[in-house]
């Protein structure tokens, strides 16, 4: 029997409709709270200043309706967030390749990447938590890959994704596969950085690289 979703409403406090929602989630299994990025930036300026941006992370609790604490304030326009794993931080990079790392208790803001590209209204951006929490990765087309190691709280050096403009990125494990709009599907084991399988090269961008849980199967296309 397929189950019936209805729209019940909006969720937390009315946001201005000026400033865009960036990029929202829920909390793990087990709690009911839900993350919300949003832009603090108006149209006008998103558009017109290539360096302008500002933003929020806020946390609601749906059930009712109220946020947990105070707005975690963002000197960048965010684009995505992950929430890790056990829930008590959630990631966010931004337009200009800044890289943050959020207590969800606390709303404490810790920058891990400075942000060196230049905004792009229309540049995408993207982070995702490894199963295990262990590594953060974030990537856009127009801004650097950045693999993290959230228990040393270092960079992971890669140089393979210094040029490349990546589409997608995955994880299994402690290996990446990533797709890219040099139509490759390429696959590293972090944080060594050594080739985990050969690259595989298509003829269209690549734009997307989910790996089934298995991790026998890559689902691409473009």
């Amino acid at each position: 029997q397929k189950r019936q979703f209805s729209v019940v409403g909006t969720v937390g406090p009315e946001m201005p409709a000026v400033t865009p929602i960036m990029d929202a989630d829920f909390g793990p299994s087990g709690t009911t709270w839900i993350v919300v990025a949003r832009s603090t930036s108006e149209q006008r300026d998103r558009t017109d200043l290539p360096d302008a941006g500002s933003g929020t992370v806020e946390f609601v609790d749906y059930p009712t309706g109220e946020r947990m604490s105070d707005p975690a304030m963002l000197a960048f326009e965010p684009r995505s967030l992950a929430v890790n794993p056990d829930g008590t931080k959630v990631a966010v990079y931004g337009s200009q390749g800044n890289l943050v790392e959020i207590d969800v208790k606390t709303c404490a803001v810790r920058s891990l990447q400075s942000g060196t590209a230049m905004r792009s209204d229309h540049s995408n951006a993207f982070c995702r938590y490894s199963a295990d929490g262990r590594m953060l990765l974030a990537w856009g087309m127009e801004l650097p890959a950045i693999a993290w190691d959230t228990i040393t709280s270092q960079r992971i050096p890669t140089p393979q994704w210094e040029t490349a403009k990546l589409m997608d990125m995955d994880f299994h494990g402690n290996e990446v596969a990533s797709a890219s709009i040099d139509s490759r599907l390429d696959f590293l084991s972090l944080p060594g950085c050594e080739t985990a399988a050969e690259p595989i090269q298509e003829t269209n961008w690549l734009f997307l690289c989910p790996v089934s849980p298995e991790g026998d199967l890559v689902l691409t296309g473009g």
